[in-house]
């Protein structure tokens, strides 16, 4: 479908009038902030429960600091899924299965719907108790962390002010270290066809993220026939148990980074006001380019009309 056509600066800037109208009546209606929302159900719910039937413990690959394959930067750890199953012996039995399409990958059996650490140490990967009480301490700091990050955000309401500029923002991406980084930062090898669980090509999963050391926590929630079903599930069902956490959704087989930054073809937020500022926010370049097209087809129309002197100019100059 073709974008519409910008006809005036009143058509191009009327949507933004029109947003800026609607966000200023959202604030005046001081709607309560301290609700727990949740996600619209579907047209037609999932009956999916939350706890998946005979998928109890996920047999997945981890590319850390210890664990093959072993990333060029730490603090980017790789991750892939290959299904759910109902018990330990299933999970190792397919294990079995991975090593004849690839040898050289860790293969680790973790419980479904259960925070896991990519370690990152030897010494926290070989003790089982070092690593409980490291998941236990990064879950209190995100929980620390966020009770600052809602005291903020409550003062900042309540004073009706903009909010600070975080230091904690990361820095804009430059382009020429971003390709650098893709000729030296090579992605681990792709798994060959003959390893997939027979309706699981997605997963859903939990991660929090850490940016400095690259140990992040996971939590495998179960696995899928189809994306839609997939997404379906999350929505209906894992965002109504999981209130402070996002659910990701990614293909089974295939590396994905919980470090990195979550590119999907469509984010979807609990609060509608936050979903319609989002996406407005997303289709504002879009509608900048198409701005952009259209004052160039004028400003060649009135150039048109007036004539072009620049060519009588040029000419002028040759003659003197």
């Amino acid at each position: 479908m073709e974008p519409k056509q910008v006809t005036s600066i009143e058509d191009a800037m009327r949507p933004a009038f029109e947003e800026i109208s609607r966000r200023s009546e959202v604030a005046r209606a001081k709607l309560p902030q301290t609700e727990t929302t949740f996600f619209d159900r579907t047209k037609t719910p999932c009956k999916m429960p939350f706890q998946l039937p005979d998928q109890k413990y996920a047999l997945l690959s981890m590319g850390t600091n210890v664990l093959a394959p072993r990333p060029l930067d730490v603090d980017r750890p790789a991750l892939r899924v290959y299904g759910l199953f109902r018990d330990r012996d299933d999970a190792k039995e397919h294990a079995e299965v991975v090593r004849t399409v690839d040898a050289e990958c860790s293969l680790l059996v973790v419980e479904a719907r259960k925070w896991m650490l990519m370690p990152q140490s030897m010494e926290v990967c070989q003790d089982q108790n070092k690593m409980n009480e490291r998941v236990e301490e990064l879950l209190r700091r995100r929980d620390a962390c966020r009770a600052g990050e809602n005291e903020e955000f409550d003062s900042v309401l309540s004073r009706c002010e903009e909010p600070p500029i975080s230091s904690a923002l990361p820095d804009e991406e430059d382009p020429d270290e971003h390709e650098a980084e893709a000729l030296i930062y090579k992605p681990p090898k792709r798994l060959r066809a003959g390893a997939e669980v027979r309706g699981q090509s997605f997963f859903a999963m939990c991660a929090i993220r850490d940016v400095h050391g690259g140990e992040c926590l996971i939590n495998i929630l179960g696995g899928f026939e189809s994306v839609e079903e997939a997404n379906k599930w999350s929505q209906d069902v894992a965002t109504r148990t999981l209130i402070d956490d996002d659910v990701l959704v990614a293909p089974t087989c295939e590396w994905t980074y919980p470090n990195g930054t979550q590119r999907t073809s469509k984010t979807n937020y609990r609060i509608d006001e936050l979903q319609r500022v989002m996406d407005a926010a997303e289709k504002n370049p879009q509608a900048v380019k198409d701005y952009k097209v259209w004052k160039e087809e004028q400003d060649r129309m009135c150039q048109n009309q007036n004539g072009d002197t620049s060519t009588v100019k040029d000419i002028t100059e040759e003659e003197e």
